[in-house]
């Protein structure tokens, strides 16, 4: 699970020798990367959500994106 504040770019990174098929339904959060080879590719998400990823290619793979309104705060009592 990658947690991340709306508006952030994610980039997703190839170092496989073989092309990812990135694409994700999920609402609001769906976008498609597809062929993506060696290199590095880049993705906003602009609204809060709960975004799951996967690869068209290899489908055991995906990936969990928690997109918030706004950054958590936390404080401790100590």
């Amino acid at each position: 699970v990658l947690t991340i504040v709306k508006g952030t770019k994610v980039y997703f990174e190839n170092q496989d020798s073989f092309a990812h098929h990135l694409y994700s339904e999920s609402r609001p959060g769906e976008f498609e990367i597809s062929k993506h080879t060696k290199g590095v590719r880049t993705q906003s998400f602009d609204d809060a959500s709960v975004v799951e990823t996967f690869c068209g290619i290899h489908t055991k793979m995906n990936c969990y994106i928690l997109v918030l309104s706004q950054r958590l705060l936390l404080q401790s009592e100590q």
